[in-house]
């Protein structure tokens, strides 16, 4: 056998592996729809740009899609876990994603939503323990009626 045989040997199996731990490391969302949106159809948004992030879900003029948990990899940062809640909201047709503590379990992140202008906010994590974000919980809804 020659040499560049035995490389590609070591190589391969290498670089399946590495690809495997970043596929693991991508924050798992699941979705756990609302008893009041069963048999609502909603057609997809654009992207998660379209998607408002609210402290609170709305009390009027709204409708709740479900909830969605994030569940981060060992490499997930705060950013990711938040990029995926988003991605899956658009996903499923949302127009905003509000922060929730309900269902949560120990090790999520708690935290509060910091206006930075232009009507957009950004969530700002309290400490946690150790340094690393377990997960997030999400509530995703629907406006009723346009919002000016």
């Amino acid at each position: 056998m020659k040499n560049t045989n035995y490389v590609a040997l070591f190589v391969i199996p290498a670089a399946a592996i590495a690809f495997a731990a970043r596929c693991a490391a991508a924050p798992a969302t699941s979705f756990t729809p609302s008893q009041t949106s069963s048999g609502l159809h909603l057609e997809p948004k654009a992207g998660p740009s379209e998607v408002q992030i609210l402290q609170n879900p709305p009390s009027e003029n709204a409708v709740i899609i479900g909830e969605v948990q994030v569940q981060g990899g060992p490499e997930s940062s705060l950013h990711d876990m938040m990029a995926a809640a988003l991605d899956e909201a658009a996903k499923r047709g949302a127009d905003f994603i509000a922060l929730t503590t309900q269902g949560q379990q120990s090790g999520r992140v708690s935290g509060k939503m910091v206006p930075i202008g232009h009507g957009r906010s950004l969530f700002v994590a309290d400490p946690v323990q150790g340094g690393q974000a377990a997960g997030i919980c999400v509530i995703l809804g629907k406006y009723t009626r346009k919002v000016a």
